[in-house]
């Protein structure tokens, strides 16, 4: 009788004990389950935040909206503001001065009127031979109501020899004219660490230079170097542009590993 009740016991204790560790299984299997999900939440929203903050990490620019095709065009590692004092155009062209100007009314910029100012105008400088600003100038196209076809043929495809840039003024500011021949002497690429020094083959005045219909300057620099090696060499880490019109000088600076599609540098 006594053995019977301590292997009733047992057997007891072994049920509670199977009954526990199935328990703990089920709830390191649901905790499991949940860290899974959770991870995959984090992951997927840390997607969505870059994907929101630097839309040209998103590969289907098909899908780009307006926001991500203007924040592309206009503040990217491919795009950048240039904000420079200028003297604006009222009446006809007028004498450029590094000083404070009078301007009055348009039709009478020396008139009782007249006050001291000195505006402060904004372009925006673009890399567009870079495969990621030409989706995004394709993607305004289409939004904009162009046929694909139409924009693909226009934007997609690639220039093969040149780097193109392209500078336009912003809001209310003008583009100062310019003679092709001075804009090409006075342009060019600056490497880093190297020092080396692209010049502009090509540099002037264009109109359409993107779905907006916008003028700018346009700029094109050499793929190659005249013994065949590329021109901005892959230890290459910035990349300044410069140029100058007048007394108005232009510079910006990319940095180079931020100009990247997967592995690979996005120049052209």
């Amino acid at each position: 009788m006594g053995m019977f009740v301590h292997h009733r016991f047992e057997s007891w204790e072994m049920i509670l004990f199977k009954s526990q560790s199935s328990e703990l299984e089920d709830f390191n299997r649901n905790n499991l389950r949940r860290r899974i999900i959770l991870a995959a939440g984090a992951i997927l929203l840390m997607a969505v935040c870059v994907f929101a903050t630097e839309p040209w990490k998103n590969a289907d620019y098909e899908k780009w909206s307006a926001k991500d095709v203007d924040r592309i065009l206009n503040n990217s590692p491919w795009a950048k503001q240039i904000t420079i004092p200028y003297s604006p155009y009222l009446n006809g062209d007028s004498p450029e001065t590094a000083q404070q100007m009078k301007i009055g009314k348009a039709g009478d910029p020396g008139g009782a009127d007249a006050q001291l100012y000195r505006a402060s105008g904004t372009f925006t400088l673009r890399w567009n031979s870079a495969l990621t600003l030409r989706r995004a100038l394709y993607r305004e196209a289409v939004l904009k109501g162009l046929g694909t076809d139409f924009a693909s043929q226009r934007y997609l495809i690639n220039d093969e020899e040149n780097i193109d840039l392209v500078m336009i003024p912003t809001g209310q500011t003008v583009l100062p004219p310019t003679e092709e021949t001075s804009l090409r002497r006075e342009t060019y690429l600056e490497l880093k660490p190297s020092g080396r020094k692209i010049y502009a083959r090509i540099a002037e005045t264009r109109m359409w230079v993107d779905a907006r219909d916008s003028r700018g300057y346009f700029f094109a620099f050499p793929q190659r170097m005249k013994d065949g090696t590329p021109s901005i060499p892959k230890d290459a880490t910035e990349i300044s542009f410069f140029t100058q019109v007048g007394v108005r000088k232009f510079e910006a600076k990319f940095k180079a590993a931020d100009m990247m599609m997967g592995e690979e540098a996005d120049y052209f």
